[in-house]
C-alpha cells in the first residue's frame, strides 16, 4: 500500500474522533449560554446580550487548543507505530483540523441562527453591531484553525523536546495567536493581548486575511519541522 493512501483514512479517523467531541461540546456551550441568558440575565446585567455565535467564540478557541495538543499525544504514537509515515501524519492532521474549524464554525453559526429566529431582544454581533457576517465568518473559522495549530505546535514542542523545550513552543503559540487575534480582534480586549500588550490598529478585511494565512502557513511549517523527524515515544 502506497503511503499516499493513508492521508484519507487518517483525514477521516481524525475528523470523526474530533467531530464526535464537537458536538458535545457545542450542545454544552448553547446550554451554558440559555441559562446565563435567561435564567442568570437579571444577575449578570447585559454582558450576554450578544448573539450564541459572539459568545462561543472563546470557548471554541480554547476547545480547538486542547485538541491540537491532544492530536501529538493521542495519535502520532498510534500511527507510526502502525506504519504511517510522518508526513502523511502531518498532512492529514492538517487536512482534518481544517475541516473540523469549518464543521464547528457551521455549527456554531446555524445554533445562532436558529437562537435568534426566536431571540426577543436585540443581540450583539462578534465585533460589534457594524461588523459584517462575513468578518463573523472569517475571523470565527480562521482564528480557531489557528489556535488548533498553536496546540499542536505545543503538544510538538512538549513531546520532542520535553519541559523546557515545550515552553519555548507555548511563548511561540501566544505569539502566533496574539498576532492573529490582533488581525481580527482590534476592537476586543481578549486575554491574549491583555496578556502580551500587542495592539494593532484597525485594519481592511483583505490584509486581517491574507496576513492570517500566512501566519497559519509558518506555524504549519514549524509544525512540520518539529515532527519530520521526532523520536517516536513507544510506551
Amino acid at each position: 500500500m502506497k503511503s499516499i493512501s493513508n492521508i484519507p483514512k487518517i483525514t477521516l479517523d481524525m475528523y470523526w474522533f474530533n467531530m464526535r467531541s464537537a458536538l458535545w461540546f457545542s450542545i454544552s456551550v448553547f446550554i451554558v449560554y440559555i441559562s446565563l441568558r435567561y435564567f442568570l440575565g437579571h444577575e449578570i446585567g447585559n454582558e450576554f446580550q450578544q448573539n450564541f455565535f459572539s459568545f462561543a467564540y472563546q470557548p471554541s478557541k480554547i476547545y480547538m487548543l486542547i485538541m491540537g495538543i491532544l492530536s501529538v499525544f493521542a495519535f502520532l504514537t498510534f500511527y507510526i507505530r502502525h506504519g504511517v509515515t510522518r508526513k502523511d501524519y502531518f498532512i492529514g492532521t492538517a487536512l482534518s483540523s481544517l475541516g473540523i474549524s469549518i464543521t464547528l464554525l457551521i455549527i456554531m453559526g446555524g445554533m445562532a441562527a436558529v437562537h435568534q429566529m426566536f431571540a426577543t431582544t436585540d443581540t450583539i454581533m462578534l465585533f460589534g453591531e457594524d461588523t459584517s457576517w462575513l468578518t463573523a465568518v472569517l475571523a470565527f473559522g480562521l482564528n480557531v484553525f489557528m489556535y488548533y495549530i498553536a496546540g499542536w505546535l505545543i503538544g510538538a514542542g512538549f513531546y520532542r523536546l520535553g519541559g523546557l523545550g515545550g515552553t519555548a513552543f507555548i511563548l511561540l503559540a501566544i505569539g502566533f495567536v496574539a498576532m492573529v487575534d490582533n488581525l481580527w480582534e482590534y476592537e476586543l480586549g481578549t486575554p491574549v493581548k491583555i496578556l502580551t500588550g500587542i495592539n494593532l490598529d484597525e485594519m481592511p478585511l483583505y490584509i486581517s486575511f491574507i496576513g492570517t494565512l500566512l501566519l497559519i502557513g509558518l506555524a504549519l511549517w514549524i509544525v512540520r519541522v518539529s515532527t519530520k523527524r521526532i523520536v517516536i515515544k513507544m510506551k
